[in-house]
């Protein structure tokens, strides 16, 4: 038995106390063969499907490039309102409002186009 997998087993049944997972020990609770598993099938009714398949579409659309330059220039164009302390500016308000406008249309534009009767 290798080192990794006789360290997970005895993670697994409490023979070990203390583990540094801050510097890295987290391979312990790793085994190297276990297989990716996923759920397939054909259980579930029509909303179940609906519902996976808008979760599953919105997954891409917050892990497209082109999502995170939305972000990322909308941080840019209004980052220097913000300064530290505890006083919420009015512009705040201002700046929420045209990030959930500018975030919630291409979201509903992008399932819209990947997911059949979409409507939020």
């Amino acid at each position: 038995m290798n080192s990794s997998r006789r360290a997970s087993r005895d993670v697994q049944e409490g023979e070990i106390d203390d583990v540094d997972i801050v510097d890295g020990d987290m391979d312990i609770f790793y085994d190297d063969d276990e297989e990716e598993f996923s759920f397939e099938g054909t259980g579930g009714s029509k909303a179940d499907a609906k519902f996976d398949l808008t979760v599953g579409a919105l997954e891409e659309v917050v892990m497209d490039p082109d999502f995170t330059e939305k972000q990322s220039s909308f941080i840019l164009k209004y980052c220097g309102h913000f300064e530290g302390g505890e006083e919420n500016k009015l512009i705040y308000s201002d700046i929420f409002n045209s990030y959930v406008d500018l975030i919630e249309k291409y979201i509903e534009q992008r399932l819209a186009a990947s997911v059949p009767d979409f409507s939020m």
